[in-house]
Parts: C-alpha cells; structure tokens; sequence
C-alpha cells in the first residue's frame, strides 16, 4: 500500500540568506530528516540536530509550509583549527511543503539528545478509510 508519506516535498526556494553585518550571501545548512508514518495515520518527522537545544530552534508552520530554522552552535574556542570536522556549524533551515491537512494546532515538538521530533496529527477527513459497498 502506498503511503502519503511521498506527498511530503521539500520547499527549495531560500538556500541562502543575507547577513546583517556584511550583506554576503551565506549558505543554509540543511539538517538530515526522516518522515515516518504512524499506526494512527499521523505521521512523524525527526530531523538531526547534534549539539543543538531547543533554545536554538524555531519551529513554524504558515498555510502548509512547515519551516524550522536555527543555529549549531560552535562548541570550540575562537582560533581553534580543527583537523577534521564531520558535524558542520551554522545556520540552519528546513522547509517543507506539507501535502496533506496538518492539525496546525496539535503539532507537538519537542528535543532530546539532538534529536528534533515533530509529531504531525492529519485532521480526520484526510486520513485514508475504508468505504463500504452495500
């Protein structure tokens, strides 16, 4: 059976942004995510975030845009030249174009151990039934 989980598509639009202090354009991270449908027909989505608290995250959602944006802090002191960094530091976005009916209202997120989980509640009609023939 196929999911609604392929009607989830990433909204590409803004990669990069503007800094306030030189006007050069700076590249968004984009963190890594995973979309899950649930036994309930809701679905989940987690995105990595390592070393990142729930002060350093902005979660919205305006129509059917989901966007989470923040910053991965750096955890070194200034000067500091690493010879190899796998977890790259900076500002981060993620923005989805939702395809189905989110509850906007009954959207629960929470962070732990740098893990972001958003739970997604589809509003009931959406949700796929069965319909019986008599």
């Amino acid at each position: 059976m196929k999911t609604n989980a392929s009607k989830v598509k990433e909204d590409s639009r803004a990669l990069t942004k503007t800094d306030d202090r030189d006007e050069k354009p700076t590249i968004w991270l984009r963190p890594e995510y995973r979309i899950k449908p649930l036994e309930n027909g809701d679905y989940q989505l987690v995105v990595e975030l390592p070393g990142v608290s729930k002060k350093e995250v902005e979660v919205s959602l305006e129509k059917d845009v989901l966007t989470i944006i923040g910053r991965r802090p750096t955890l070194h002191d200034k000067g500091w030249k690493p010879l190899f960094q796998e977890i790259p530091r900076g500002d981060f976005r993620l923005a989805m174009t939702l395809n189905l009916k989110v509850d906007g209202e009954r959207i629960s997120a929470h962070v732990e151990n740098g893990v972001l989980t958003l739970n997604l509640p589809i509003v009931e009609a959406a949700k796929p039934r069965e319909i019986a023939i008599e």
